[in-house]
């Protein structure tokens, strides 16, 4: 393997690329928070009644947020790996797709 040297061009698709692998994990992240939160956190919680039991309702908002995050990490994940194979066919041509 000889890989090439990277240019302005490869170094501005990198550019490119870093925001979406810091918007993919903030989506992630909320993914899981939002649905710890309504799948284990509040049920155990009200079960204890430690909480009153309007809190219960967050689950019906908690749900679509954290599907909605999951898909858009989907999206964001998928552009992401779009740039990398670019950057990748660049730097490696023979082994990419």
């Amino acid at each position: 393997m000889d890989p090439q040297f990277f240019y302005q061009q490869q170094w501005e698709q990198v550019g490119r690329l870093m925001p979406h692998g810091a918007v993919f994990v903030a989506l992630m992240v909320n993914m899981a928070i939002s649905f710890l939160l309504a799948h284990a956190v509040i049920p155990s919680l009200s079960a204890t009644h430690d909480v009153p039991d309007d809190i219960r309702s967050l689950r019906t908002i908690l749900y679509p947020i954290s599907a909605i995050s999951m898909l858009c990490a989907a999206v964001t994940l998928g552009r992401a790996i779009v740039i990398l194979i670019g950057i990748l066919q660049y730097f490696y041509p023979r082994y990419t797709l």
